[in-house]
């Protein structure tokens, strides 16, 4: 048995307990994770092998992303379909170009690499965010929007991190290659995710039996992913498709007993794979950390400040910019956007999770043919 493998079945187990511990009390898990990952990397009996960046982006964040599509519910994302895809591309694309030009100012990163820091960063998380949504008592239509553009912008966020990724490589690309590359990966990614959930969605409506049915949906996403990088395309983008395309059908269709089934087992898996992102995070900052030079971690931590204080200030003109140009134009939406504690709260909601975190590990640290990354 490989140690990579037995690394990724520890840190399971180990974050799995840790996870249920504080659910129990109520408390918020992604910290205390990251710690005990961290905690396990600097210890003398700690793991010496970390598993393959591509196996996590595969293994972890693939059916991570499926699950979080599978929860949303369609007819509530076409009702606010405006804000949500403004919110989703257009922020996206500001905050990597805002991210990637403090990188670029404060640590002298190459444009490509700076934009691939700002794309990680730019996706918000879904289950945080609605976590603090529900709790605040919001609107359902404000919930639904920061629900909507968190899962949206996974797909958004990682295809520009696959295209800044492609053009760090190259070394030399024109922002016409780089609109090609994006707009490619794009089609491929709605295409391959459109194609994949009609599929499932014929499998599901003719099966009679629900154990197939819901096994089906749990390795379809690794086969969807695959599919559409195989084709060029952003996996991640035809996952949520697939995920959209899939919940739209189970909702709308007969068989409460395989909508509840397929809620419960992808509800258990959610948290599985949410407590293993965090630990694996925590465990790969010992590493990450002592490639640091000392004279890098000064910068390092200059960046840092610089680059959540921008994260903060960049969703907060964009929200109220995107807030006021809707009431001016006098449209449908503008009936419920307001100056007042909605947008605020939806300026203030930008929580990251475990996704912007396993975006990390597809970045490379060596190119094809064996250079260090730049």
């Amino acid at each position: 048995m490989s140690s990579a493998f037995t690394t990724l079945a520890i840190s399971g187990v180990v974050a799995v307990v840790i996870a249920a511990f504080l659910r129990q009390r109520g408390w918020s898990m992604s910290l205390p994770l990251i710690g005990a990952g961290f905690l396990l990397g600097i210890a003398p009996f700690g793991p010496n092998d970390v598993p393959d960046p591509e196996i996590i982006l595969v293994a972890v964040l693939a059916p991570l992303v499926f699950g979080e599509a599978l929860g949303s519910s369609y007819l509530d994302l076409r009702k606010v379909a405006r804000p949500v895809f403004v919110l989703a591309i257009g922020l996206v694309i500001f905050s990597t170009f805002a991210v990637g030009f403090v990188g670029y100012w404060v640590a002298a990163l190459p444009i490509a690499v700076a934009m691939a820091l700002g794309a990680v960063l730019a996706p918000t998380d879904a289950v945080s965010v609605g976590t603090i949504a529900k709790r605040a008592s919001l609107p359902r239509r404000l919930v639904s929007i920061l629900e909507g553009e968190s899962l949206v912008n996974d797909g958004t966020g990682l295809t520009a991190l696959k295209v800044a990724i492609v053009a760090a490589i190259a070394g030399s690309i024109t922002m016409g290659e780089v609109a090609i590359d994006f707009s490619l990966a794009v089609f491929v990614g709605v295409a391959v995710g459109l194609f994949s959930g009609w599929i499932m969605g014929r499998l599901l409506r003719h099966s009679h039996d629900l154990v197939p049915a819901n096994s089906l949906i749990i390795v379809a996403p690794f086969l969807v992913y695959i599919t559409a990088e195989a084709a060029q395309g952003s996996g991640i983008l035809a996952i949520v498709v697939a995920g959209l395309f899939v919940a739209h059908r189970q909702n709308s269709e007969p068989g409460a007993a395989g909508r509840v089934q397929s809620a419960v087992v992808w509800r258990h898996l959610t948290f599985i794979l949410q407590a293993l992102a965090f630990f694996l995070i925590g465990l790969q900052l010992p590493e990450v950390l002592g490639r640091l030079k000392t004279s890098e971690v000064h910068t390092a931590l200059i960046l840092t400040g610089a680059v959540v204080i921008t994260l903060i200030i960049t969703r907060a003109v964009f929200v109220f910019a995107m807030v006021g140009v809707t009431r001016l134009a006098k449209s449908p939406v503008s009936r419920h956007a307001t100056f007042g504690r909605e947008a605020a709260v939806m300026a203030w909601a930008g929580a990251r999770g475990p996704i912007s975190g396993l975006a990390a590990f597809s970045i490379p640290l060596v190119t094809m043919v064996g250079d260090p990354f730049p």
